[in-house]
């Protein structure tokens, strides 16, 4: 049945996302979506949406994901009209609004909430599957925060200078399985599944910094 098939990837999105796997569960999450949509689900693709919305602020996207959450209350469908109450799911939403509010400042989390307040059925499902992004982050802002801690940015940056794993433990003296576990926790953060990402990544964020 394709509507349980739907709904176990939208829980296994949740679970991979709670692991660290932000590429893998996005990619979940945006299959349900589309299908959830395709049958009028409302709940269910909504769902999926907050989950986006956790994911977009985890990757540092938090004007996409102020916008998100603004679109689901749109729509008076907020944390407390999800299908899934379970404690996890209501701190999940709350972390994902904390931190999109911190990271943003309340002027531009409140314009980026009401936008998403503002959109459309069609234009909300369209930001949500990534084929739209009005929540774009314009360049120059949020350059001071990063989803990666002090020593992965560091690393990321060395990606970006082509450096191999085993290079890169080398010149900070750790082990090589070491750099190779903060290299994949890197890809699993940004969303990406490569290393050219992350160097594009880390050159943008030095020239906005």
């Amino acid at each position: 049945d394709r509507w349980v098939r739907a709904y176990g990837k939208t829980v296994l999105g949740v679970a991979l996302w709670l692991q660290g796997d932000a590429q893998r569960a996005a990619a979940l999450e945006r299959e349900s979506l589309r299908f959830q949509h395709s049958i009028d689900d409302l709940r269910g693709y909504r769902f999926n949406i907050e989950v986006l919305a956790w994911i977009a602020a985890g990757q540092g996207q938090h004007r996409r994901a102020a916008t998100l959450l603004g679109f689901l209350r749109r729509y008076e469908q907020g944390i407390h009209m999800l299908p899934f109450r379970y404690k996890l799911v209501i701190r999940q939403h709350g972390e994902c609004e904390s931190r999109a509010r911190e990271a943003l400042g309340k002027p531009a989390f409140e314009a980026a909430f009401s936008r998403g307040a503002g959109l459309s059925y069609d234009e909300g499902i369209a930001l949500a599957l990534g084929e739209t992004d009005p929540a774009n982050e314009p360049p120059g802002e949020e350059a001071s925060w990063s989803p990666l801690t002090r020593r992965e940015t560091e690393i990321a940056r060395l990606v970006a200078q082509g450096m191999s794993n085993k290079e890169i433990a080398a010149a900070l003296v750790i082990a090589q399985r070491t750099a190779e576990g903060h290299v994949e926790h890197i890809l699993n953060k940004l969303g990406f599944n490569s290393r050219t990402q992350i160097a594009v990544w880390a050159k943008e964020r030095d020239t906005r910094a």
